[in-house]
């Protein structure tokens, strides 16, 4: 594997679009993460793939991207539930892959909540094209 990559992770990102703080050692690790603040429903974020972020192949990681559209997902459920939630559960369907250097960007929206539960439902884009189509549930938790 050639990990030589760019150095995606200093580039500047689409227009619109914010560095997220982390909120977890875990988000640093794989970050950094933007944001699009300008949308009013739902939850608009991306990412460069940079070389950590392949596997020996040289495109994206599938764990890597499953844990963006957790984080992704989860981010919508946060602001849907007005404070902390769980991902209960995390269905992905893999439709294309990504490269390092490109952009990956990933919407996500609140679909239906049934009690503590809401149901988020995310697509995961590179290069214009559907990379990621992705459902999870998540559960509204006490802070402590």
């Amino acid at each position: 594997m050639n990990s030589e990559a760019p150095a995606a992770c200093h580039r500047q990102p689409p227009p619109g679009f914010t560095p997220v703080p982390s909120s977890t050692a875990f988000g640093g690790l794989i970050g950094p993460f933007y944001e699009d603040l300008s949308v009013t429903e739902g939850v608009v974020r991306g990412f460069y793939v940079d070389g950590r972020h392949a596997n020996s192949g040289g495109v994206l990681h599938g764990g890597m991207l499953m844990s963006f559209a957790d984080i992704l997902l989860g981010q919508a459920a946060w602001n849907a539930a007005g404070g902390p939630v769980v991902t209960m559960r995390l269905v992905s369907d893999f439709l294309a892959s990504a490269r390092p250097g490109d952009w990956v960007r990933g919407e996500a929206r609140l679909s239906g909540r049934q009690g503590n539960s809401l149901f988020i439902e995310g697509l995961i884009t590179a290069r214009d094209k559907p990379i990621l189509s992705t459902e999870a549930i998540f559960q509204k938790i006490d802070r402590r």
